[in-house]
C-alpha cells in the first residue's frame, strides 16, 4: 500500500445545486468508495429521495471511512431526519450534520465590511460565500460558539 491510501479523503461540495441524476450517480460511487472520511451537501436542495439514496447506500456499508456528512442548509422533512438519525444509530462514527447554515445575512454584512485580502466581492454567489465562512472558521473556531445541529454520541 502506498502512503497516499491513508490520506483523508473530502468531497466538498456545498452549493452546487446539484439535481438528482448526478447525485444518485454520486451516491452509486460511494458504495465502492472505502477512503473517502468526509463529504459536505449543504445547501444543495437535496429531498427525501436523495436522503432515501444516500442512507440505502451508507447502510449497506458504502464509504465505511465516512466519519462527517454535512447536510446542513438543506430542507429535509421529518422523514428524512429519521431515516439519517437510524442511519447514525448504525454508523456511530458517523457525525452527520443536518440544520441551517448560519445566518448569511450577518455573514455578508461582516464580509462586505473586512478589509482581508481575497474576502470575496458581495454578489459573487453563495459557493464563495460558504468558503469564505468556512475559512473564517477555520481561522477563528468557536466565533460564534455555533456547531450546526450536529446528530452525534
Amino acid at each position: 500500500m502506498s502512503r497516499l491510501e491513508h490520506l483523508p479523503v473530502s468531497l466538498e461540495l456545498p452549493a452546487c445545486r446539484c439535481w438528482m441524476p448526478p447525485l444518485l450517480q454520486l451516491f452509486e460511487a460511494l458504495k465502492s468508495n472505502s477512503s473517502i472520511t468526509s463529504v459536505n451537501l449543504s445547501a444543495n436542495h437535496i429531498g427525501d429521495e436523495g436522503i432515501q439514496a444516500l442512507v440505502d447506500v451508507l447502510q449497506d456499508g458504502g464509504a465505511p471511512e465516512l466519519i462527517n456528512l454535512d447536510l446542513r442548509g438543506n430542507t429535509l422533512s421529518d422523514d428524512a431526519q429519521q431515516l439519517l438519525t437510524d442511519l447514525h444509530k448504525r454508523r456511530k462514527q458517523l457525525v452527520i450534520e443536518t440544520g441551517p447554515l448560519p445566518d448569511e445575512s450577518a455573514a455578508e454584512a461582516a464580509a462586505s465590511s473586512s478589509s482581508k485580502p481575497g474576502t470575496p466581492a458581495k454578489g459573487r454567489g453563495r459557493a464563495a460565500h460558504i468558503q469564505q465562512q468556512q475559512q473564517q472558521q477555520q481561522e477563528q473556531p468557536d466565533k460564534d460558539g455555533w456547531d450546526g445541529q450536529s446528530i452525534k454520541d
